[in-house]
């Protein structure tokens, strides 16, 4: 497959994207999301209940049992690190488990009791024959005093009260991680009555995580939408034309797009990623029904349907939740900081010219869509021009004194902060356009094929691109490409260490730019 599937690619179409786009077009099966997330969250909470049932069995045990000195902190430890792979070892932490978010109590208590029976398996005979070695309390890993009696009951009150404080972080966990867990949906493009052997082998090799939605017809004589396939597929709905597939993808109720069309139909390829691209979905491509017929070395819990990826989705699971926590803990404190700031610029600019404080324009914002962005008002009212098709240029007459001053120094971007609150933006990511800007007299959106995937993220007050150097005004279709393309660096590397590393260099740059004006 990796040998000879990317030559049945359009070459042409391949070639219309940037290299951070071309990217992505590799050889992959199709990746199953959030398994590191939900792993990470299973161990912590479930590491974390261990270690209070290690606290709360000594608290009660010396409550309740008179002279009663515990174990030492590294034999409790030692005795939770066992229970914990124990729980391991029954495959509580599967990739199936994790997904299906169960409670499997029968599973815990085996691995509870046989944890208890390997300590006291390994503790008590040591205890019995050498008493005076071990339990002399000056010793580093000594027992401190404990006896036999008292060991054993603090392990089955540990081991007791361990179940209890992890079935309780499991019934949490259930509800806090079902987000994450729910199956990616998957709709097919393509002709619908070409795609039963892709439907066949997906139904046949997929997994609980995958949720085959339907099929998407997307030629202009295909089946009318309801018609069902024909066996062995008939239980797989035909549910529209491009149109229908576009508003699914809009409303955020489809995952993953497998584009199926003939390899060779350049022009279908190019529509149906266009129609998507702007969205963060998956996007991948049948490389042909015919290779479906090949060995492929499949990939525990995934299924094993050869695919090449022309798209991937910028951020899934716990990076969106952790970008956003970003944005309003970051955003937060500088709104905080700066706010006397931002009312003495309002001030001035009140005083110095009419108009309002506030500069609002429509920009094309996340999965395209419209929204209003802040900006102190830098030029005289009846000047501005509220959809951006004038670019502004230096020395331009539209520009007030103090806002000449205020774009410089990038001061006039400060209302964009409330936009982060609000939701509309990101502190980074690709700037926002106005919905009237061109380059070369051509929409941004149509001066690269590429442009809509800028849009897969919500914009951002700062970003890559204008870090290095690609800020300003679009003239031509070349620039609109550079930009493209380094935003879509930032989309496919991104990370809170590359977030923090781009707002380190927007305040350098805000010390001196000569490109701002």
């Amino acid at each position: 497959m990796s040998g000879a599937a990317p030559q049945d690619l359009p070459t042409s179409f391949m070639n219309s994207l940037p290299k951070s786009a071309t990217a992505f077009a590799v050889p992959k099966l199709l990746g199953r999301p959030n398994l590191v997330t939900l792993a990470a969250i299973a161990c912590a909470s479930e590491a974390f209940a261990v270690l209070v049932a290690v606290w709360l069995s000594a608290a009660v045990e010396s409550a309740f049992v008179p002279h009663f000195l515990p174990p030492q902190l590294w034999f409790r430890l030692v005795v939770a690190l066992l229970l914990m792979a124990s729980i391991a070892e029954r495959g509580d932490y599967a990739t199936g488990v994790m997904l299906d978010c169960g409670l499997r109590p029968w599973s815990l208590a085996k691995a509870s009791l046989q944890a208890a029976g390997a300590v006291l398996l390994f503790a008590l005979p040591p205890i019995l024959v050498a008493p005076t070695l071990l339990l002399d309390s000056g010793m580093p890993f000594g027992l401190a005093g404990i006896n036999p009696g008292a060991l054993t009951l603090w392990v089955f009150l540990f081991i007791a009260i361990s179940y209890c404080t992890v079935i309780l972080v499991r019934l949490a966990g259930r509800a806090a991680c079902a987000p994450l867990a729910r199956p990616r949906r998957v709709a097919i493009v393509g002709d619908a009555r070409e795609c039963d052997g892709l439907v066949r082998s997906f139904k046949r090799q997929s997994h609980r995580s995958m949720q085959l939605l339907g099929v998407f017809d997307d030629t202009a004589d295909g089946p009318s939408p309801g018609v069902a396939h024909s066996p062995p597929a008939g239980d797989t709905p035909i549910l529209g034309r491009l149109d229908a597939l576009a508003d699914m993808v809009r409303k955020g109720k489809v995952d993953v797009v497998i584009a199926a069309p003939p390899s060779s139909d350049e022009d279908r390829i190019g529509r149906i990623v266009e129609l998507v691209g702007s969205a963060p979905v998956d996007v991948l491509l049948s490389p042909g029904l015919g290779m479906l017929g090949l060995p492929v070395t499949p990939t525990a819990d995934y299924a094993s349907v050869p695919l090449l990826r022309a798209i991937y989705p910028p951020l899934l699971g716990w990076q969106v939740f952790l970008k956003r926590a970003e944005d309003l803990a970051i955003a937060g404190m500088i709104t905080l900081i700066v706010a006397p700031a931002m009312v003495s610029i309002a001030v001035l600019i009140k005083l110095t010219s009419r108009g309002p404080v506030f500069f609002r324009q429509k920009r094309f914002g996340y999965k395209g869509e419209m929204f209003e962005a802040l900006k102190f008002r830098t030029m005289y009212t009846h000047l501005a021009d509220p959809l951006g098709a004038q670019q502004t240029m230096r020395g331009d007459p539209r520009i007030t004194p103090l806002g000449r001053w205020l774009r410089r120094t990038s001061l006039d971007e400060l209302p964009q902060l409330l936009n982060v609150l609000r939701g509309d933006m990101s502190l980074v990511g690709p700037r926002p356009h106005p919905i009237g800007m061109t380059a070369s007299g051509i929409p941004l959106n149509e001066a690269t094929p590429a442009y809509r995937l800028r849009q897969r993220v919500r914009p951002g007050l700062t970003g890559w691109a204008q870090v290095n150097g690609n800020r300003g005004p679009l003239h031509t279709c070349a620039e609109v490409e550079n930009r493209v393309t380094l935003d879509l660096e930032y989309i496919r590397d991104w990370s809170l260490a590359f977030d923090l590393k781009i707002i380190w260099l927007t305040v350098r740059l805000l010390i001196k730019d000569e490109g701002a004006y």
